[in-house]
Parts: C-alpha cells; sequence; structure tokens
C-alpha cells in the first residue's frame, strides 16, 4: 500500500503555479503582471489541439503523461497516451460539466466542471511575505519566442515558472518547485497547431456500456465501502467535489476528497480516529495550511492554501450528505 502521505500530497497538490505578493515599483514585475493577465485572457479565447508532456513527483513516485489535446476555449478534450501512467484516459469538459472516462473500470465519472486560474490566482493571491516577480527571454518552445516568469521567494529562490508566447498568451510551459529547489511539476507542449480542424463531437463522450457514475455517487460508494459516512462539503460553499479515494494508514481508511474552486484547491479528510496536523503539514512541505475538528463520532481536517481562519468558516458547510448533482 502507498504511504498514505504520499496519496495525501497528491490529492492536495495546488496548481503548479502559487500565489504571490506584488513588488510594488518593479517594471520586471509589471511587465510579468501584463504578461500573466494576457495568459489568463488567452485560457478563455485560445482554439487549438496540441500535445504536452505533464510530470508531477510525490515522494517516491513520478507521474508521467503523454496529452493530447483538443482547446476551443472552455471547451477542452484530454486523451492519454498509451505511454501515460492515465493510459487510455480520456477526459472532457464544455466548461460546465466534466466527463472522465476509465477504460479499464469501462465508467463514466461526471461531476461540475470548475474552471481553475492558476495564473490568475498568482497575480492576485494574498501576500506571501515578499515573493516577487521576474521576466527573462523563455528561449523558443514549439516555435514561438517566449517570456519566462518567476516566482522568487524574498531570497531569490525559484518558486515557480511559466513559459508565455507574448503574441498569443499562451502558456507552453510549466515548473513548481519545491523549497529545497527540486522539480515536483512541470507540463510543456511538444506540438501546437492553431489552425487544426476542431468539431463539436471532439468534446464528447459517447461509450455504450459503460456505467455512469457522478462524483456524489462515487463518494457514496467509497465511503460505504470504508465504513465511514459520506461527509462533505456543500456545493453552495463554492468548492466543487473533484476526487474522492479511500486509503489505508496502519489499518486505519481514511475518507480523501479533494475540491476544486477558482479560488484553488481544498482537501477534507474524513475518519474515525484523530489525525496528527502537524504530520499532515509535514507531509504538505509548509505550503498548505490545516484545520481539524470533530464531527459527531469522526474527525476532519481540512487542508488548503487557504488560511486556517477560512478553513475553519469553510467547515461550517460540511454535511454528511454529498449534494446528490443530477449528471
Amino acid at each position: 500500500m502507498k504511504s498514505v502521505f504520499a496519496l495525501i500530497l497528491l490529492a492536495c497538490l495546488a496548481p503548479i503555479i502559487v500565489g504571490q505578493g506584488r513588488q510594488r515599483g518593479s517594471m520586471a514585475d509589471d511587465e510579468a503582471r501584463q504578461l500573466l493577465k494576457l495568459a489568463t485572457r488567452a485560457q478563455m479565447s485560445l482554439r487549438y489541439v496540441g500535445m504536452r508532456i505533464t510530470t508531477v513527483r510525490v515522494q517516491e513516485e513520478s507521474i508521467r503523461n503523454e496529452e493530447l489535446i483538443w482547446r476551443d476555449g472552455r471547451r477542452q478534450r484530454t486523451e492519454f497516451a498509451k505511454n501515460s501512467t492515465n493510459a487510455g484516459e480520456v477526459i472532457v469538459t464544455d466548461g460546465r460539466t466534466r466527463w472522465h472516462y476509465f477504460p479499464t473500470a469501462n465508467e463514466i465519472h461526471v461531476k461540475p466542471a470548475v474552471m481553475e486560474q492558476p495564473l490568475m490566482r498568482l497575480l492576485e493571491g494574498g501576500p506571501r511575505r515578499g515573493f516577487r516577480l521576474s521576466v527573462s527571454a523563455g528561449g523558443k518552445l514549439v516555435g514561438a519566442e517566449t517570456k519566462r516568469v518567476d516566482l522568487l521567494d524574498p531570497r531569490g529562490n525559484k518558486a515557480a515558472s511559466v513559459w508565455i508566447d507574448p503574441k498569443n498568451g499562451m502558456a507552453l510551459k510549466r515548473e513548481n518547485f519545491d523549497p529545497t529547489g527540486r522539480l515536483v511539476g512541470s507540463f510543456e507542449y511538444k506540438r501546437v497547431n492553431y489552425s487544426a480542424d476542431i468539431s463539436p463531437k471532439d468534446f464528447v463522450i459517447q461509450r455504450r456500456g459503460a456505467t455512469v457514475i457522478t462524483v456524489d455517487a462515487l463518494l457514496r460508494k467509497e465511503a460505504a465501502e470504508a465504513g465511514l459516512p459520506p461527509i462533505s462539503l456543500s456545493p453552495r460553499s463554492g468548492y466543487a467535489l473533484d476526487t474522492v479515494r479511500v486509503v489505508d494508514a496502519s489499518g486505519q481508511k481514511i475518507l480523501v476528497q479533494s475540491y476544486t474552486s477558482e479560488h484553488g484547491r481544498v482537501s477534507v479528510f474524513v475518519s474515525t480516529q484523530p489525525m496528527n496536523p502537524q504530520r499532515l503539514r509535514t507531509s504538505a512541505r509548509g505550503r498548505l495550511n490545516i484545520y481539524a475538528q470533530e464531527f459527531g463520532a469522526y474527525r476532519v481536517v481540512l487542508m488548503g492554501e487557504a488560511s486556517e481562519a477560512q478553513l475553519k468558516s469553510l467547515a461550517a458547510w460540511l454535511s454528511r450528505e454529498p449534494a446528490g448533482n443530477a449528471s
């Protein structure tokens, strides 16, 4: 069984770019902000077919995928190539609903789509004690001369980088580093075709015989099999349930849920036994905050980039009944 803390890190891994505070008066900072605004707007309007390589490192595990992307504004289709960790899976979103096909189980998981804005969060995130932006020539990627925007801590250590095509705002590459400078997440486009034929049928999944499961039904199923209640966040909290899994930590079942909103990610852990908040903080390398509370006879922990006070307020939206969103 994989380490529970490796799985927790995977469930809680924030988007590649994290929040920062503005370095006032810096021309480089102003240029970086304009580039990030351009890239944020471009996410809503770009139309292309491309291929990118994504990697995520979680302790001893390295997750590598070759992703084929069809993008038309808010609509996107992602196919995972056969040499990928998630080989054969297909994800389609129309900006409102997200369908995820799992070929091994022959299941289609359906849930509300939440458009994450990691670049906007980089612009509007809370102060990070002196974190600043810098801009430099990024070199040529898939035929485009890029600008590289770096996020630096107060000592000049690089926390994240993004390579942007200044002509159209396309983010062609991103990298994320842990506090020791180790690369822990990235993507890079290897091909992009802005004039490719794209059909509305590209954004539909049709599979006869496949079982269609809403994410709330999956939550009820996983919780029941683990002998735990489906304690979850109400959609009225502004967060949409993204993934559900049960992990086994030395015989202790923990229901792990990941939620997404335009403000970022939050994970919720439910168990019958107390969880060690300090150990969770250590597993998250100090970049995420923790709020723990009792929920009847059960223990619930919220973890995310939000402040502990914000997580405490979010806990008021916890309920024993999933929302039961229709597909």
